[in-house]
């Protein structure tokens, strides 16, 4: 059961770092599309939440540059707050789209490496374990042909079965009572009771 699903633990790590690696070459065109159509709202409102957050963490202004707003407005989302004059005309000069796509890439590559890797380490799990299973396995059938070895000689060698001793803890039986002498009366319990032989006849007691 541990085996079977490791197993497909790491068959399922292999899917993640192949499908990375599938996705890796889509990126550039799926973010392409999502910021085009996103672009459009912000040039419409130029409060579009997201792209100024993400004008800010990039660094950049529009999709290819200040350029791409028509209105001054819009071009205020784009202000470097680093400079003490916020109010001025400086602008990022490079566009969004050219960061997001070498971001997005940067993810998929991440996640393609980290599931090739954990698929690595599974992988060498797996051959640990498969590993010490086979010797310890060897391992009993060693000890299980000594064994049928040992009895086998013991049965050769004429001895009975119930005195193979198959335990080295084992010890024989002790008897609890000496055996009796030759010619020696039987003894007798120290708690039984000594019969009194009856008075004689006449004999008031």
């Amino acid at each position: 059961m541990f085996l079977t699903f490791t197993i497909i633990l790491l068959i399922c790590e292999l899917t993640i770092g192949i499908w990375s690696m599938v996705l890796w070459d889509e990126a550039s065109t799926i973010s392409s599309e999502l910021q085009t159509k996103s672009f459009l709202k912000m040039k419409e409102s130029c409060n579009e939440k997201n792209w100024i957050k993400l004008q800010r963490q990039f660094e950049c202004c529009g999709l290819h540059g200040a350029d791409d707003y028509s209105e001054k407005n819009c071009k205020i989302t784009c202000v470097d707050h680093k400079m003490l004059n916020a109010t001025s005309d400086i602008y990022y000069n490079n566009g969004c789209q050219k960061k997001f796509i070498k971001y997005m890439k940067g993810i998929v590559i991440q996640g393609g490496v980290l599931g090739f890797l954990a698929a690595l380490f599974q992988a060498v799990g797996v051959f640990l374990f498969i590993t010490y299973f086979r010797s310890l396995r060897e391992v009993r059938k060693e000890r299980a042909a000594r064994l049928s070895a040992r009895q086998r000689q013991l049965s050769e060698s004429g001895v009975p079965a119930a005195a193979w001793r198959t335990d080295a803890t084992q010890t024989p039986d002790v008897p609890l009572m000496a055996p009796p002498i030759p010619g020696a009366p039987p003894p007798t319990a120290a708690s039984e009771p000594v019969p009194s032989s009856p008075p004689p006849p006449g004999l008031k007691v």
